[in-house]
């Protein structure tokens, strides 16, 4: 075999073995000569390469996209509709059936789906000029131009509030309803209906707020806030409100709403005797308080303080000291030992303010017992009666989440959409010009008609 580096001029000294070069393809394709020939830079073939800057590389596959059409394809585009503010994507390709109608299947990513057909509009059967715009897909075949609308199907869901449950009071009270069907295809918007009660009996300068919060399982959506002044005229209803939010909710779902905090001028205080069990007991151990005073609201005292007081015949000596246990019965019938207080004298009267939260069930009593006395002048040997006294905070605020179904209010608890079958439109704009081809600029539709060279 000949050698074909014949011109090679040897290493001058001192100079580096590799040089840094950046080959180009300025040579282009070489036909016109022996590929054995071909310098570096060019190329004696193009068939699945690819040219990327300054270099080649194998070009990119091909695989076909479903069952071939039965007729020739006359377009193949990307298309974006948009139907409730969501944007649905597309890959739509148009052909022409015997009849000359114009046929629209798109690619659900298995098969081609027949969507829509021109019948009874008859088209040119030749390639078109597509374009996809404004949520619309344009063609045009040289007589005229037709237009694909999608709208977006959908069904109007409710779910209520369940009845009797719905009635909000207290701060913590909460009521839940469960979505159902759900989210489909995007549509994410959601309405809570409920209003507001403001059934104020104290006249007070102070305003009646109450802060709801909406969740959607256990996560906050958001909350609102309603005031009643003092000058309004009272019972007074907000009407039918409604707590818009975004959110995907999957079926089944939760959605919560809670009365986060109330404030209001209505603080009444209330007095309770307590009922002797053993009255002029001796001085022993009793396995229940000897004084049991029952609570008579449902609501917690105001900053969940409780006053107990109680008179106690001989305790008015200097010298003398009495123990004294507190107890509750949270409702359960059984007591728990709160505190143990030691106090001394001279008083007959004796007072304790218990701090205890969460006392807003019923059947809750209070409880003393004297366990202990000492001093040589005290005379003490019996409680002769207690009281309770607290601050309650009665509301008369009702937070009520809509039942429709159940109790007529003019909205579901909730409302949403669901999607159904988009509805399509393949028609011609009409009156419309016999365009050729199609272009989008400045948010209009620019339609160019062939009318043939005539030089």
């Amino acid at each position: 075999m000949a050698n074909k580096f014949t011109g090679v001029e040897p290493q001058e000294p001192g100079t580096a073995l590799v040089k840094a070069s950046q080959m180009g393809m300025d040579g282009g394709f070489r036909g016109d000569v022996s590929p054995r020939s071909i310098q570096p830079g060019e190329t004696p073939v193009l068939d699945d390469i690819r040219f990327e800057r300054t270099a080649i590389r194998k070009d990119f596959g091909w695989l076909p996209i479903g069952v071939a059409a039965t007729t020739p394809v006359r377009g193949l585009i990307e298309h974006k509709f948009i139907s409730e503010g969501l944007e649905f994507a597309r890959l739509v390709r148009v052909t022409v059936d015997a009849s000359f109608f114009a046929i629209i299947e798109v690619w659900d990513g298995v098969n081609w789906v027949f969507v829509d057909t021109s019948d009874p509009i008859t088209v040119n059967d030749i390639y078109f000029s597509i374009l996809s715009a404004q949520g619309a897909l344009y063609m045009a075949e040289g007589s005229q131009i037709l237009c694909w609308l999608e709208d977006l199907a959908t069904v109007q869901n409710e779910n209520d509030f369940p009845a009797g449950a719905n009635d909000l009071i207290n701060p913590t009270d909460f009521t839940t309803l469960i979505v159902t069907p759900a989210f489909a295809a995007g549509i994410l918007e959601y309405t809570i209906g409920y209003n507001v009660s403001f059934n104020r009996t104290v006249d007070t300068v102070d305003n009646d707020i109450v802060v709801i919060e909406f969740k959607h399982e256990g996560v906050s959506l958001g909350t609102v806030v309603h005031e009643a002044t003092f000058l309004d005229s009272f019972p007074l209803n907000t009407g039918d409100q409604q707590f818009v939010f975004n959110r995907q909710i999957d079926d089944l779902d939760e959605i919560q709403m809670e009365i986060l905090q109330i404030r209001t001028g209505n603080v009444v205080s209330t007095t309770e005797v307590s009922n002797a069990v053993s009255r002029g007991e001796p001085l022993f151990p009793l396995p229940d308080p000897s004084h049991q005073i029952p609570k008579p609201l449902l609501v917690p005292a105001e900053f969940d303080v409780y006053r107990i007081g109680m008179f106690i015949p001989g305790f008015d000596d200097a010298s003398c000291t009495v123990t004294i246990e507190y107890s509750v019965d949270f409702g359960n019938g059984i007591w728990v030992l709160i505190t143990t207080l030691t106090t001394s004298g001279p008083s007959v009267g004796q007072a304790a303010s218990l701090t205890i939260p969460g006392l807003a069930g019923p059947n809750v009593r209070f409880g003393v017992r004297l366990v202990g006395q000492s001093g040589v002048a005290c005379g003490v040997t019996f409680i002769d009666f207690a009281r309770l006294t607290f601050d309650a905070l009665i509301t008369d605020i009702v937070v009520h989440g809509n039942n429709k179904a159940d109790t007529g209010d003019p909205t579901a608890g909730i409302t949403y959409q669901t999607s159904g079958v988009s509805q399509s439109t393949f028609e011609p704009i009409d009156p419309g010009p016999g365009a050729r081809y199609l272009v989008h600029f400045a948010r209009r539709l620019i339609a160019l008609q062939d009318l043939g060279d005539r030089q």
